[in-house]
């Protein structure tokens, strides 16, 4: 039992390793003690066709003969029956007979048809003959469970399958291969063998013998917690910024964020030439040439205090007069988790002191200046003078949006937004123990005397290396396994 499920490494599964639907292949994968024995019973290869047809009942010989032969991975062109009565379509196995296979277990897939009722027959025939339907990632769970990979590997999986965006699938697949495992683990050797010397000079502290000097320690520390931080700052902090990427607009009321929003992602906002009409954000997917992002429309802000990094926070009587305090709440709060931040400016009026003022923090952001309402322009003089913009566009014309998406895009492309190197599950799930690597190996540097303290130091060290055990699934629980396997699809 892992968690809430009955995950037993014992049982044989099967399950469709590709989406449903018409397709030109399927892929059925098996996993277990009793894949061969499934097999047997459901497969066959392709010589036993005779005048077009399979003789199944009389070839089950035949396919026990060509699997016992089997002792390395191979691919096998044949047959698999859809039922008990000879019905069968053509397909290819690649079959693992031993622990080469992903899973370190017997493991099978069968590529046939992309037809939903013959991958329903399928599974109903492998489940006939010993298989259970799998469980959501209870592949990549085996994989784990039998050290293939580790949970940082496990998680990149679940990324690969998620990926919105180019750099989101390069970002998983480089840690699929060990981009963030490989550091940490380095990390964990480092400080089990500093560990080592340690308890080897408190186990002879009564003997003549030096293991670790004070200065040899203090620099072994120095140099193992320079690597953690570093790894952490890499990883970077993306607990509450949405994998895909975040655009919010903002801007004072009225300056034409709605319409903007509706026409890039097509959006039913509401739309009113009377400010302070939206009172909430409206959130939907903004494709982007390949790239799928989330873009938020807010409510206008009117007033921005000096020092402010974000909107909102000004006199409470200006506030509810102008707008209800939880829509700039709401607001701000949607700036602050912005990915991108656009600063809506309205080309029908003239900019005030608190307007320059929001555009600077968002220059500042690294974010947008776009001129709305382009189409009912001032004088070029004005423009050149007071709208200091990147993009200046129309969302009623349609002036200037498709400068505005390659604008977007490319700070997505560029890696100005976004770009680290965990994916996003594994920076929530790791940020606070790597975070807690790091404080306790501070407050091992920073303690004084360190020569005559080495017990205290060793448990530091100790928790240390708990907390990235349970980064690399080292040290686990069944509660934690649940919870990261629980959110993959079935086949993987």
């Amino acid at each position: 039992m892992l968690g809430n499920n009955a995950f037993s490494t014992d049982d044989t599964i099967v399950a469709a390793a590709t989406p449903s639907g018409p397709a030109a292949l399927a892929v059925v994968r098996l996993c277990g003690p009793r894949v061969r024995e499934c097999l047997e019973k459901v497969w066959r290869p392709a010589d036993v066709c005779e005048a077009g047809a399979v003789v199944w009942s009389e070839s089950r010989s035949r396919a026990r003969d060509v699997l016992s032969k089997v002792s390395g991975p191979i691919c096998i062109s044949g047959w698999v029956g859809l039922d008990d009565h000879g019905r069968c379509v053509p397909c290819k196995l690649y079959y693992w007979p031993d622990h080469r296979s992903f899973t370190r277990s017997p493991l099978a897939e069968i590529h046939c048809l992309g037809s939903d009722p013959v991958v329903a027959a399928l599974l109903q025939q492998f489940c006939q003959h010993g298989a259970r339907l799998a469980e959501g990632g209870e592949f990549t769970l085996r994989a784990f469970l039998g050290g293939r990979i580790d949970l940082t590997q496990a998680e990149a999986v679940l990324g690969v399958i998620q990926a919105n965006s180019d750099r989101e699938f390069d970002r998983a697949l480089k840690q699929l291969a060990g981009g963030l495992s490989q550091p940490l683990n380095k990390i964990r050797d480092m400080l089990l063998d500093l560990l080592a010397d340690l308890e080897a000079g408190l186990d002879f502290a009564d003997e003549d013998i030096t293991f670790l000097t004070g200065e040899m320690l203090q620099q072994h520390l120095g140099r193992i917690y320079e690597d953690a931080r570093r790894l952490l700052a890499d990883i970077g902090d993306r607990q509450t910024v949405t994998a895909v990427g975040r655009i919010v607009l903002v801007g004072k009321p009225n300056a034409g964020k709605s319409s903007l929003f509706n026409a890039l992602t097509g959006g039913r906002a509401l739309e009113s030439p009377e400010p302070g009409t939206t009172r909430d954000y409206l959130s939907a997917t903004l494709e982007l040439d390949g790239l799928q992002c989330e873009l938020v429309d807010t409510a206008g802000i009117d007033c921005f205090e000096p020092g402010d990094s974000a909107p909102g926070q000004y006199s409470k009587n200006k506030a509810e007069s102008e707008i209800e305090p939880s829509a700039y709440a709401t607001t701000r709060q949607q700036w602050q988790l912005a990915s991108l931040q656009v600063f809506c400016l309205d080309g029908t009026a003239l900019p005030c002191r608190d307007t320059s003022r929001m555009m600077d923090s968002v220059r500042q952001a690294n974010g947008l200046i776009v001129l709305t309402k382009f189409d009912q322009r001032v004088s070029e003089q004005q423009l050149s003078t007071l709208f200091p913009t990147d993009i200046r566009c129309s969302a009623h014309s349609g002036i200037g949006l498709d400068q505005l998406r390659r604008a977007l895009r490319s700070r997505f492309a560029d890696g100005s937004v976004t770009g680290n190197r965990a994916v996003a599950s594994t920076v929530a799930r790791c940020g606070e123990n790597l975070q807690a690597v790091v404080s306790g190996l501070k407050q091992a540097i920073e303690m004084p005397d360190p020569g005559n303290h080495h017990e205290l130091i060793a448990v530091e060290i100790r928790a240390a290396i708990d907390q990235l055990g349970q980064m690399v699934g080292a040290v686990y629980t069944d509660d934690m396994l649940d919870r990261i396997f629980s959110r993959f699809c079935i086949g993987k």
